[in-house]
């Protein structure tokens, strides 16, 4: 049997205790709280902690999946670009998306310890670009555009920089 790759196996294992949390939440949804059904219900969140101590195990794999992934996509946005097009009053509401899209990105993962500061600073110029933008407020979307380029900057090199 072929053996996977270290950070596929961690996918995997991530990958499958989401599913059966999903799969648990129905079934409880669905079954009510009938003996037999409590049972399974009972083994299901025993395997759903398995899974979930795996992948508590497996976390320094997974921080580097995130820390990657996370950091070519908030690279490729084309934060440079943007500023101008702020600058110049070219920005579309399609620019707008973009930067709320990263937003999303950048909140929703737990950053290692030595990223935490510059992604949250980054997470903190989106969202203060998202409510200018929302508030139709021109100078304040520069702004934020201008500190959205260089605090992006900023955790690029730190992610490659903690990445090695």
């Amino acid at each position: 049997m072929k053996r996977l790759a270290p950070n596929s196996r961690v996918v995997l294992v991530s990958s499958i205790a989401v599913l059966v949390t999903v799969a648990l939440a129905f079934a409880t949804a669905a079954l009510g709280t009938g003996t037999s059904e409590s049972r399974e219900i009972a083994k299901l969140q025993r395997q759903v902690a398995s899974l979930k101590m795996e992948v508590k195990k497996a976390h320094p794999q997974v921080s580097v999946l995130n820390v990657t992934s996370r950091i070519a996509y908030l690279d490729a946005v084309g934060f440079h670009g943007l500023e101008t097009a702020a600058h110049n009053g070219t920005m579309t509401s399609r620019d707008a998306v973009r930067i709320k899209n990263a937003l999303k990105v950048a909140a929703k993962i737990s950053w290692p310890k030595p990223l935490e500061g510059d992604a949250s600073a980054l997470v903190k110029d989106m969202q203060a670009f998202a409510a200018a933008w929302d508030a139709g407020d021109k100078n304040g979307v520069v702004e934020a555009m201008e500190a959205i380029h260089g605090t992006a900057h900023a955790l690029s090199s730190a992610a490659y920089a903690w990445l090695g």
